[in-house]
C-alpha cells in the first residue's frame, strides 16, 4: 500500500456518510485487531480491522466491513488499498 486509504461508507438510507480514514503505516504493519473510529453529527461507528483484513489489503485485495451499531444503526464499508 502506497497511500492512506480514506474509505467512505457505502451508499445506504441513513441521511449522513462517515468517512473511514487508515495509514499506510497501519495497514502495513496490521495487527491481530485494530478499531478504527469515524465521528459525524455527534455519534461515532468502530470498524474493526483484524490480521486476514490487513493482509488482503495489502495485495490489493479490499475489504468489505460493517460498523459497530450507534444511535440504532451502522454503516458497511469498502476498503482497498491502490498502489499494492
Amino acid at each position: 500500500c502506497v497511500g492512506p486509504v480514506t474509505s467512505p461508507q457505502l451508499a445506504d438510507d441513513e441521511g449522513h456518510t462517515h468517512t473511514l480514514a487508515i495509514s499506510v503505516a497501519q495497514i502495513n504493519t496490521g495487527g491481530t485487531s485494530v478499531g478504527f473510529q469515524t465521528s459525524l453529527n455527534g455519534h461515532r461507528h468502530t470498524v474493526t480491522l483484524v490480521t486476514a483484513d490487513f493482509a488482503m489489503l495489502r495485495v490489493g485485495i479490499a475489504v468489505t466491513k460493517q460498523s459497530s451499531t450507534n444511535s440504532g444503526h451502522f454503516h458497511m464499508y469498502r476498503i482497498e488499498c491502490t498502489g499494492s
